[in-house]
């Protein structure tokens, strides 16, 4: 019943905005304008925030995102990188079993997603593990934090906008799609 009820009203709302006048949908369209600029400035304004300053990101969103290799490949072929999100914590509160994120695993100097074996709090270390067959040794410091999943779309846009020719691209992007919409939409009914 709610279904129905629910399409009815949705209905009902298509057609009184096809039934509005030519000057009700040209108010409609701007109001449009003015809030996908406000979305696009607030996303910018995040984006410069993960430009300036990669670790003030902690404070503010409590994640970050940052290339990995990912568990689960061949170390006999070449490593695949993904883009991953992670939350920095203290090593108190890191578990057996947790995925975590270190740095320079195999003397590669890139990150590694790696599965957590043991951890020493008396020495502040920690012991991971990429393939569960060599167990590696991290103190405190090298450790990044812990994996939480794997970047959606905007994770990607924030991991690409920290780099200045990525901000520069995503920046100047948006506001082609700006002026798209205000070029097709609102300048065309003037």
């Amino acid at each position: 019943m709610k279904i129905k009820e629910l399409i009815k009203k949705l209905k009902q709302k298509i057609n009184n905005l096809k039934n509005l006048s030519r000057r009700q949908k040209r108010k409609y369209v701007k109001i449009g304008f003015f809030i996908f600029g406000l979305l696009l400035f607030l996303n910018i304004s995040i984006m410069t925030i993960y430009l300036i300053d990669k670790t003030y990101n902690y404070k503010i969103f409590n994640n970050a995102y940052t290339q990995a290799v990912y568990p689960g490949q061949s170390l006999d072929q070449s490593l695949k990188l993904r883009v991953v999100k992670y939350k920095k914590v203290a090593l108190d509160d890191i578990e057996i079993g947790d995925e975590v994120i270190v740095d320079g695993d195999f003397n590669l100097d890139v990150y590694w997603v790696e599965t957590v074996v043991s951890v020493d709090h008396i020495t502040k270390t920690i012991k991971t593990s990429y393939d569960y067959e060599v167990a590696s040794t991290y103190r405190e410091d090298a450790v990044v934090g812990i994996y939480l999943n794997d970047a959606n779309f905007f994770g990607t846009i924030y991991f690409a906008s920290s780099f200045l020719k990525g901000f520069i691209f995503i920046a100047i992007t948006q506001g082609i799609l700006l002026y798209s919409y205000y070029f097709i939409l609102i300048n065309k009914e003037e």
